[in-house]
Formats: C-alpha cells, sequence, structure tokens
C-alpha cells in the first residue's frame, strides 16, 4: 500500500507538470485512456466472469459519472494549488463515502465515525484559512470532488453483484474518455481554459507516458495490497499518499505550508484513520483468531 502511494503521488506529480503545457481535460483523456487499454488487456489473460444478476446499469452510470467528474476536478486542484494540498482534499472521501453508505445502503455506523467527521471538516477548516492563500473556488472544488468520489464509491458497492471488477474500472475509464473527449469538443462553444486542446511539446510525451505507468503501477500495487490483507488493516496507509504530494509538491515549487495547513492536513488523515478504525480493530481480531486456529 505504501508503494500504490508513492505511485500515485509520482502520477500526481506528473499531472501537475503536464498542466503547465496541457490543459487539465487533455490530462484527464490521456490517463483515462492509458488506464482503459491496461484493464482492456487484461481480458486477454481472463475472460469476463458473467454473474448471475441482471440490471445493475444505473449505479454503474453513476460510479462512472461522478468517478470521472471527481477526476477532473481533482486534476483542476493539482493544476492550480500545491500538489499537498489537492491530495489531501482527495483524501477526504472517507468523510462522505460513511454517511452516503449510511443513508443510501443503510450501514450502521461506528459513534467513533461523527467524532472523526468533526475532526475532518475541522481539518478542511484549518487548510482554507485566509493565510494559507488557498482561493475560495479551490476550496469548493475540492470538496465537491471528495463528494462525487464518494459517490462513486458507495456506488461501486452496488455494482459488485452485477458485474465483473474490471468491467466496473473499465467502463469508468471509457466514460471518463468520452466526457473528456467531449469538453475537448465543446471548447469552441464554451471557451475555458481547461477544456482547451493545446499543442503537446514533444518533450510531454515522456510525462504522458510516465503518467500511465505510475497510475498502473500504483493500481497494481493497490490491488495486491487488498488481496494479501483486510481492506481495514490496508486502508489507514493509502494516506501516506498526502505526505509523498507534500514533499513531490515542495520538489516542484510549491509553497511550505504554514502552521494551520499543516494542522490541517494532520487532522484529515487522523479522520481517516479514525474513520477505518473500527474495521481495523475486527479485522485484526480475525486474522489473530485464524493465527491462532492455525
Amino acid at each position: 500500500m505504501l508503494l500504490a502511494s508513492i505511485f500515485f503521488s509520482l502520477m500526481n506529480a506528473c499531472i501537475k507538470v503536464l498542466s503547465l503545457h496541457l490543459s487539465i481535460t487533455q490530462c484527464m483523456l490521456f490517463r483515462s485512456i492509458l488506464m482503459s487499454l491496461f484493464i482492456a488487456s487484461l481480458f486477454l489473460f481472463k475472460p469476463i466472469e458473467k454473474t448471475h444478476t441482471k440490471g445493475g446499469y444505473l449505479p454503474l452510470l453513476i460510479r462512472s459519472v461522478c468517478g470521472a467528474s471527481s477526476m477532473l476536478l481533482f486534476f483542476y486542484n493539482i493544476s492550480t494549488i500545491p500538489l499537498g494540498t489537492a491530495s489531501t482534499f482527495a483524501q477526504t472521501v472517507p468523510l462522505y463515502a460513511v454517511f452516503f453508505a449510511y443513508f443510501f445502503l443503510k450501514e450502521s455506523l461506528h459513534p467513533i465515525v461523527f467524532l472523526a467527521t468533526f475532526i475532518g471538516f475541522g481539518g478542511i477548516i484549518l487548510i482554507g484559512n485566509p493565510d494559507a492563500n488557498i482561493p475560495w473556488l479551490n476550496i469548493i472544488i475540492g470538496i465537491l470532488s471528495g463528494i462525487t468520489a464518494a459517490m462513486a464509491l458507495v456506488s461501486v458497492r452496488g455494482c459488485k453483484k452485477y458485474f465483473d471488477e474490471r468491467v466496473i474500472i473499465l467502463t469508468f475509464g471509457i466514460v471518463a474518455s468520452l466526457m473528456s473527449f467531449g469538453g475537448v469538443l465543446t471548447h469552441s462553444i464554451v471557451p475555458l481554459d481547461f477544456l482547451a486542446w493545446k499543442e503537446i511539446p514533444h518533450h510531454a510525451w515522456i510525462l504522458i507516458l510516465a503518467m500511465g505507468i505510475t497510475g498502473t503501477l500504483g493500481q497494481f500495487f493497490m490491488t495486491k495490497a487488498f488481496m494479501l490483507a483486510p481492506a481495514g488493516i490496508v486502508s489507514p496507509l493509502d494516506y501516506a499518499k498526502i505526505v509523498f504530494s507534500l514533499f513531490l509538491g515542495i520538489l516542484l515549487g510549491d509553497p511550505f505550508p504554514d502552521f494551520y495547513t499543516l494542522l490541517g492536513i494532520s487532522l484529515v488523515i487522523l479522520s481517516g484513520i479514525l474513520i477505518a478504525m473500527p474495521i481495523f480493530i475486527q479485522d485484526f481480531k480475525t486474522k489473530l483468531r485464524r493465527s491462532n486456529n492455525d
């Protein structure tokens, strides 16, 4: 999971550098195409596993559209604010996901989740303090990116009984590619800079390839981590992504965050760990019990 966090952080760093030459819609298009090609290649080694349950197209569409929207919003923040701060907004997903799961999937909430939520939103407020010089637009976009990603995550749970996991990811990649390509086509009607198709410098293709490779490796190691250990044990390690992104952002020229921003980032990390803690304890006890039985 730590390797996954490193490679995903490197991918985000590539996107930040690419945003100096390309629009974020172009970045999203290439990222989605490369991801789709990688997932499609997996079908050559293992055919699609059909399920006996029919339907599920609505949650699949919601997952794909919300996931693509979250990606675009996240890429916008990567291109316009420090990398560590943008990654922190992206890691607020559990704050929203637990409540979406409660209201839509009727999952019960542990009392510690409510405490974690207050801590997490307190962290967001500290990150948005005036001294941090984070525009309100980026704060709103960061919150929306977390909300849409949480909606996508909850929708995935509704898709699992209908579709092979690779079909879910591939559909997301195709929808994201179509949305970003459609965005580029609408630039002549809606002349916004983030929708523009800009000329691609020769050296940018190396970064585009690096973005695809690091994203693929990140996906591989994350999947491997969840295969080797229960989700509750490995999920908290995903917050190392914020630390790596913060370090890479500073290397790329981002200003060192002030005290309140660092405190806010720390509170968001703490809230995510607290939300995962009940699952972590349960999974740890289960693993320990199995070890004793063996």
